[in-house]
């Protein structure tokens, strides 16, 4: 006899979104991760934006889909350079565009609303379900070197923060710290306040054949014009202060003055407004013709160049569970991070990488930590490095994580 269809839960997202564009950055990620991976029972639609007008016109429902998945997308407003900072926040637009139309908040149109950050909570009718995942610890405003622009009135945000998080019946964070923080500023909500890991995609991230790896690295060499026994290293995400893309330069200058005859070079996959300071500190430092910047590129076009590369870097200020080190290590390719977030629940010291300490975390410390990687490397099988990266973040694979936020909206709609 056949089990019973479960009933369709409808999620709507609320968050500038557009998972079919180019959108950076790992909160765009978790995102197509969700609504790709959902099963029949989960339905979703998408309010956020638009990087391509002409295909994903604003103001039109339109039917999309991901890994076979579909799902609904209205576009508020377009924009042009997703890799560009604007001027005008994106929350504060995307809100001004949301606010006028209130059909798309209407309650029967969804059972569950989710969002990705608290503020869109303060447009959603009271007694809506909302479901919160939330992808930063609000301790970092107070880092002088954020770019979070609330990091100017952390008082106003903490004020707007107590307001809105008592509205939302379920709250999940990919930083533990930010958990542990909400719980002791709201313990009367500690209940619904829980951690998520991120997850990488294992259809698209996985340990190349060693013809494949070969011809990527090969590639890579040629492009950056050094010799195919070159060290590489590799950056991914947004370029823009959180991630340091600074301090991967400095570490490549250091390696570079190196008296061991080895060639070094560096690439960026991504692009930010840091992009031509960058470019400009290259030259300043004498190693611009070792650098090489993608742009944006699509989740498909990285996998190439972690593929070619020897080291994955993460020099990054702070982050909860960074998808883009997961993503690397899913590939067989060892890592040098910042001691953040979630980090050293996958990265073991002289195992599969290394983990600089927060007090350490300068260009001679990172150029130290990849010359010894590239001795773990170079001393044991290459198989082994696959086993020792790949096993690590296997317990993060989408169908590992993702069933307990499918099972968070079913509970949500059943409670409403």
């Amino acid at each position: 006899m056949n089990a019973p269809t479960p009933p369709t839960t409808r999620v709507r997202i609320f968050y500038p979104s557009d998972p079919l564009g180019t959108v950076p950055g790992g909160i765009e990620t978790f995102i197509r991760g969700l609504i790709g991976w959902a099963p029949e029972d989960i339905e979703f639609s998408v309010v956020g934006l638009t990087t391509d007008a002409q295909t994903r016109p604003v103001g039109r429902w339109l039917s999309c889909q991901l890994r076979g998945n579909t799902y609904r997308h209205f576009a508020t407003y377009a924009v042009d350079d997703p890799s560009r900072q604007p001027r005008v926040p994106a929350t504060v637009r995307y809100l001004a565009a949301l606010a006028p139309r209130r059909g798309l908040v209407d309650r029967s149109a969804y059972d569950v609303a989710e969002v990705h950050r608290l503020e869109p909570v303060a447009l959603l009718p009271r007694g809506t379900q909302i479901s919160a995942i939330l992808h930063q610890d609000s301790a970092v405003l107070y880092d002088r070197g954020s770019d979070i622009r609330w990091r100017h009135l952390p008082g106003l945000y903490f004020a707007l923060e107590s307001r809105l998080i008592a509205r939302t019946a379920s709250v999940f964070s990919v930083f533990q710290s930010a958990v542990d923080g909400f719980k002791q500023r709201y313990p009367t909500l500690a209940s619904r306040v829980r951690f998520t890991p991120t997850w990488f995609d294992s259809d698209r991230f996985a340990v190349p054949q060693l013809a494949v790896r070969g011809e990527a690295r090969q590639a890579l060499c040629q492009r950056l014009g050094l010799g195919e026994n070159a060290a590489l290293m590799v950056q991914v995400g947004r370029l823009e202060s959180q991630k340091e893309p600074a301090l991967a330069l400095r570490t490549l200058a250091r390696l570079a003055q190196n008296d061991d005859g080895r060639e070094w070079g560096l690439v960026y996959v991504g692009d930010g407004s840091l992009r031509q300071q960058l470019e400009t500190t290259a030259r300043s430092l004498g190693v611009a013709e070792r650098v090489h910047i993608t742009g944006l590129l699509p989740p498909e076009a990285i996998g190439a160049y972690l593929h070619g590369a020897d080291v994955f870097l993460l020099p990054s200020r702070y982050e909860g569970m960074p998808i883009a080190l997961l993503e690397a290590m899913a590939t067989g390719l060892p890592a040098v991070a910042s001691d953040v977030g979630e980090v050293r629940r996958v990265l073991r010291d002289g195992v599969n990488g290394w983990v600089i300490p927060t007090h350490e975390r300068s260009a001679e410390h990172f150029a130290a930590a990849v010359a010894r990687v590239m001795t773990l490397s170079a001393s044991m099988p290459r198989e082994r490095l696959d086993q020792a990266c790949v096993e690590a973040v296997t317990p993060y694979a989408p169908e590992r994580v993702l069933g307990p936020l499918y099972d968070n909206y079913r509970e949500l709609r059943q409670s409403a």
